[in-house]
Protein backbone atom coordinates (compact mmCIF):
# COMPACT_ATOMS: atom_id res chain seq x y z
CA UNK A 1 0.00 0.00 0.00
CA UNK A 2 1.17 3.55 -0.88
CA UNK A 3 1.61 5.18 2.20
CA UNK A 4 -0.43 8.87 2.29
CA UNK A 5 1.38 11.99 0.73
CA UNK A 6 0.29 15.37 3.08
CA UNK A 7 -1.80 17.68 0.10
CA UNK A 8 -3.31 15.22 -1.65
CA UNK A 9 -6.94 15.06 -0.32
CA UNK A 10 -6.93 18.93 -0.43
CA UNK A 11 -5.96 18.75 -4.80
CA UNK A 12 -8.96 16.52 -4.56
CA UNK A 13 -11.02 18.82 -3.21
CA UNK A 14 -10.07 21.34 -4.78
CA UNK A 15 -10.67 19.80 -7.95
CA UNK A 16 -14.28 18.43 -7.41
CA UNK A 17 -15.58 21.69 -5.38
CA UNK A 18 -14.35 24.32 -8.18
CA UNK A 19 -14.29 22.61 -11.38
CA UNK A 20 -10.09 23.08 -10.67
CA UNK A 21 -7.81 21.57 -12.78
CA UNK A 22 -3.88 20.38 -12.34
CA UNK A 23 -1.63 21.89 -14.32
CA UNK A 24 2.15 21.32 -14.63
CA UNK A 25 4.94 23.96 -14.60
CA UNK A 26 4.99 24.31 -18.85
CA UNK A 27 0.97 25.08 -19.00
CA UNK A 28 1.19 27.88 -16.31
CA UNK A 29 3.15 31.02 -18.98
CA UNK A 30 -0.36 30.45 -21.23
CA UNK A 31 -2.60 30.70 -18.52
CA UNK A 32 -1.23 33.65 -17.00
CA UNK A 33 -0.65 35.54 -20.46
CA UNK A 34 -4.18 34.57 -20.88
CA UNK A 35 -5.31 37.02 -17.75
CA UNK A 36 -2.68 39.61 -18.57
CA UNK A 37 -0.45 38.65 -16.31
CA UNK A 38 3.49 37.29 -16.59
CA UNK A 39 4.82 34.48 -14.96
CA UNK A 40 7.88 35.34 -12.69
CA UNK A 41 8.67 32.49 -10.78
CA UNK A 42 7.61 29.23 -8.85
CA UNK A 43 8.50 28.34 -6.02
CA UNK A 44 8.24 24.28 -5.33
CA UNK A 45 8.38 22.24 -2.73
CA UNK A 46 10.90 19.14 -2.44
CA UNK A 47 8.41 16.84 -0.60
CA UNK A 48 6.06 15.19 -3.44
CA UNK A 49 2.03 16.17 -3.04
CA UNK A 50 3.26 19.88 -1.48
CA UNK A 51 1.81 23.23 -3.41
CA UNK A 52 4.07 25.28 -4.80
CA UNK A 53 3.74 28.94 -4.71
CA UNK A 54 3.25 30.45 -8.70
CA UNK A 55 4.22 34.09 -8.81
CA UNK A 56 3.21 36.44 -11.54
CA UNK A 57 3.15 40.21 -12.47
CA UNK A 58 1.57 42.59 -14.83
CA UNK A 59 2.95 42.43 -18.40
Amino acid sequence: MTPPIRGRSIDLVDLASFTGRERTRAQFPAVFDAVGLRLTRVIARPEPGWLAIIEGRPR
